[in-house]
């Protein structure tokens, strides 16, 4: 292996989405402890780590489970941070102060183990902002193409004619996280687009791991003369869906094929809307079924709780109808005294009338106050 010290190495971390990452701690008092392999142990570079880091010896290295690029190394003197895969570091101020890190693990997916020489052991859980973005929906009717982009810059310039005529919004908008600011229930998306030439003219956005990492080992493996997906970046984040599902709270995303693969001409189109999904199978599209689930927005109210288990009342001082009786057929609903329609909790059935959603109220609101005082 080319780049590497003839010095004791101290600890090997190999990144779980991306094996062909690989850091390699060392110990020493000399500059540049921590090496990076982009090409699975071919070739190494401590650049970086020579230029913001402390000559010391360095022992343990870990990536955030829920965060790609956020690692965080153990020295001689203390926990360092980086949340770019090493492109940047800096002190980690919530941990012990000027102590021997000997070992780092994780404690679930949000608790980092810090095991010290002469202070025992400490655990942190690392703050993870979150930040709501759109992800918008474009269509081509010439092209019979659907987009998406979570980039209202990008959303902007296809609207001024930046991706050719035709592209119109469908306003089958959804809500998403940011790529690098999201909730543990989150997974980062990756967007791919085949090319003009040879194809296919069209994006495909997964949020399983194991699906982006198999098209990105594809692409390397195939010429780039043969159409191919090829690695964008990380557009947003969302959640995925349970055996059950999407969660209460949550709205399903369909993603249906258009089964054109041998015309060079695949597309997917991504959506919220249960009936166009239907209707796109009947045309002959392939239904995938629900593989995001987006947090529904407007998010609840503050006032509003789940009291109980699952066959217990929503209790909000209002009208309201059985917890188990309105998610046995994913129709949950809820009635203001003033009888206004919430869309969040009818958005799983677009079908449904606001005279339908008026009906979904078993309870006056004085049984209603009864079974529970809202929150």
């Amino acid at each position: 292996m080319s780049g590497l010290p003839n010095r004791a190495v101290t600890s090997i971390h190999v990144d779980r989405d991306n094996h062909n990452l690989v850091f390699a701690t060392y110990a020493g008092y000399a500059a540049g402890n921590l090496y990076t392999s982009t090409d699975g142990g071919a070739s190494w570079s401590n650049a970086i780590a020579a230029a913001q880091l402390p000559a010391v010896p360095f022992y343990s290295i870990t990536r955030h489970p829920l965060r790609p690029g956020w690692l965080y190394l153990g020295t001689e003197i203390g926990l360092f941070a980086s949340q770019d895969n090493g492109a940047n570091w800096s002190a980690y101020n919530d941990g012990p102060a000027n102590v021997i890190v000997r070992k780092l693990s994780w404690q679930g997916a949000d608790t980092l183990v810090l095991g010290t020489y002469g202070r025992g052991a400490f655990t942190l859980k690392p703050a993870l902002d979150v930040q709501t973005v759109t992800v918008f929906e474009f269509y081509n009717a010439p092209l019979k193409h659907y987009f998406r982009t979570a980039d209202p810059g990008e959303a902007a310039a296809i609207d001024n004619g930046a991706a050719g005529p035709g592209w119109s919004r469908t306003g089958d908008d959804f809500k998403a996280w940011a790529a690098f600011a999201y909730p543990n229930e989150g997974r980062q998306v990756c967007r791919f687009y085949g090319s003009m030439v040879p194809g296919p003219n069209s994006h495909f956005y997964t949020a399983s791991a194991a699906e982006c990492n198999g098209l990105k080992s594809l692409a390397v493996r195939t010429a780039n003369s043969v159409p191919r997906w090829n690695y964008e970046g990380l557009s947003f984040a969302i959640a995925l869906p349970g055996d059950a599902g999407c969660g209460a709270t949550q709205v399903g995303i369909y993603r249906a094929y258009n089964n054109r693969a041998d015309q060079n001409d695949s597309n997917h189109r991504y959506t919220t809307r249960q009936g166009e999904y239907q209707q796109l199978i009947a045309q002959g599209w392939a239904g995938e079924g629900i593989v995001m689930c987006a947090p529904a927005w407007p998010p609840p109210p503050p006032f509003w709780r789940r009291s109980g288990d699952g066959g217990s009342p929503l209790s909000t001082g209002v009208e309201t109808r059985r917890r188990s009786d309105c998610e046995a057929d994913r129709r949950s609903c809820l009635i203001s005294p003033r009888s206004l329609w919430l869309p969040w909790l009818c958005a799983r059935a677009p079908r449904r009338s606001r005279r339908d959603c008026r009906g979904c109220a078993s309870r006056s609101s004085a049984s209603s106050s009864a079974a529970g005082s809202p929150a």
